[in-house]
């Protein structure tokens, strides 16, 4: 029989020698004052020599962990005849946490500290009410975290609640990379020849345009977290500056060199010279995906604009978007977007500013090639205003920057004419005028963190969009290899 009593000074858990039980967390704010979460996680390990309890420190950085005993240490096993006392970290001259055996029983007393006993939550996995199945129970997200606890990964973007919060998975301390439950993250592991590492300052971009992107979260903020980790240089040994085949060659340097631990959690992402002994600027296998290939060799490496837009658009690749934005559909001259070759080397030009990294924020009508009108340009539709339109120029290949603005006196023909109605006009270079661009999509409502059906980063119980698996199936796509020195 399973028995527990909770002192709202203090606490104090009395569980059965041979409770049906196998874990339960009591999860605090930060105890100790150092930043970081501390989340106190007893686990039953029925043993030899009697029950035992591990304890360790989740949500802390490995070197601001609490001191036992005057030591730095992330796990304690404890018998029935341990009597440990944990210090009096935040000095209010009261223990912060006591084991010591009680008669018949394993006890756990923990002390008032800094603890707000309202915040405190003890989850039983036998007993406990956990609607989605993460191992967080459905008192604790709602009062507590403010999760949904009917999905097991609240801000969909494929790494569980639990994970996300808890912060510790298969040895990878998440929390160093600012993982929340709340806001959406993505996490990339790169490797690099070291000849073509990528600038600093091209992935600080990257991050930057992921942070100011007008996605919701559910704290109410907007934005997505991007980490790249730069991890490992290749060896010179393992070096081969033409990938050839490709795919075999870039999965035994993944294989090689990708932390084995972070599957699952992680993206991968390589940097290196060519493949298949061409110029293109990179490759993402499966869209949506997991992994990609940065190739600037043809381009001797390329500016920090160009990296930049190359990066942007191959992890656009990977959370769902095409070249023409839910389409294989190139040059679209309606569609705003470093997905669209036009703008991954050069980015957008934006309210006077150039180089702007951004997926498409637009929706815009189709533009017929036989059907162009000068003063009235480009169309918004769905959400999107005269206003916003008006901000954005265009490019467009054989032309360059085209006079006018998106939506008002645009030069389809380049004559510095503005007119009415113009004949029909080869807006995308393939020596066609009777194109028809449906309408473009705003990507950023568009894109797919969490992956489809048969791809996952990492997941408990009940998710929004199914149970998606990551995985690298080498399927090509046409619109995977990307732009190639001939398109530049």
């Amino acid at each position: 029989m399973f028995r527990y009593l909770i002192l709202l000074v203090g606490m104090l858990i009395t569980l059965s020698a041979n409770a049906d039980i196998t874990d339960y967390r009591v999860y605090y704010g930060d105890i100790n004052g150092d930043g970081l979460s501390e989340d106190i996680y007893f686990h039953y390990v029925p043993s030899p020599g009697g029950n035992s309890f591990a304890i360790y420190e989740a949500g802390s950085n490995i070197s601001q962990r609490l001191t036992l005993n005057g030591r730095q240490r992330n796990r304690l096993g404890l018998t029935r005849d341990t009597d440990l006392t944990i210090e009096d970290v935040n000095n209010d001259s009261v223990d912060d946490i006591k084991v010591q055996p009680v008669p018949g029983w394993f006890g756990l007393i923990l002390g008032q500290a800094n603890i707000d006993p309202n915040g405190v939550y003890i989850c039983y996995d036998s007993q406990i009410n956990d609607r989605d199945n993460d191992s967080l129970c459905d008192d604790m997200e709602i009062e507590l975290l403010g999760t949904d606890p009917d999905l097991s990964d609240t801000d969909n973007d494929g790494l569980s609640d639990a994970a996300e919060y808890l912060g510790l998975v298969n040895g990878v301390e998440l929390h160093t990379f600012g993982v929340n439950p709340l806001r959406q993250d993505i996490l990339i592991e790169m490797d690099y020849y070291p000849d073509f590492q990528l600038d600093s300052e091209a992935i600080s971009m990257v991050v930057d345009a992921f942070a100011n992107a007008p996605t919701p979260n559910p704290d109410g903020s907007t934005g997505i977290n991007v980490v790249f980790d730069v991890d490992d240089a290749i060896a010179t040994g393992d070096i081969d500056p033409n990938l050839d085949p490709f795919m075999d060659e870039f999965m035994v340097l993944r294989d090689a060199y990708f932390t084995p631990n972070r599957e699952g959690l992680f993206r991968y992402a390589l940097i290196a010279d060519r493949y298949d002994s061409g110029t293109s600027s990179g490759y993402a296998f499966d869209i949506p995906g997991a992994n990609m290939l940065v190739t600037l060799g043809g381009f001797d490496g390329g500016t920090v604009q160009e990296q930049a837009g190359t990066l942007m658009h191959e992890l656009g690749h990977l959370i769902g978007l095409r070249h023409g934005g839910d389409e294989n559909r190139n040059y679209k001259p309606n569609y705003l977007s470093i997905m669209n070759y036009s703008y991954q080397f050069r980015g957008l030009r934006v309210d006077g500013e150039q180089g702007v990294l951004d997926f498409s924020r637009l929706e815009i009508d189709p533009v017929d090639e036989a059907d162009l009108h000068e003063r009235r340009a480009m169309s918004p539709t769905g959400s999107t205003t005269e206003a916003e339109l008006s901000q954005y120029r265009v490019w467009f290949p054989r032309i360059g920057w085209v006079r006018g603005n998106a939506n008002r006196n645009l030069d389809w023909n380049d004559d510095a004419i503005i007119e009415g109605n113009i004949g029909a006009t080869d807006l995308n270079a393939n020596n066609n005028s009777s194109n028809v661009f449906r309408r473009s999509p705003n990507d950023w409502s568009n894109i797919s963190i969490r992956g489809d059906d048969d791809m996952r980063i990492i997941h408990d119980g009940n998710s929004a969009g199914g149970a998606p698996l990551y995985s690298l199936s080498g399927v090509y796509d046409p619109a995977d290899g990307c732009m190639s020195i001939h398109d530049h």
